[in-house]
């Protein structure tokens, strides 16, 4: 539809929304950390 985006999180992308999805718990604190930052939290 034309709208921008962005993507933004932790883990590998090729295995979002998989059943073996899973994610660092390192790369999930770091995520947080710059949501937090850059929506100004």
């Amino acid at each position: 539809s034309g709208i921008p985006a962005v993507n933004y999180g932790p883990g590998d992308p090729s295995l979002a929304h998989q059943a073996g999805e899973s994610v660092e718990l390192e790369n999930l604190d770091i995520a947080y950390s710059v949501m937090r930052y850059f929506l100004g939290a």
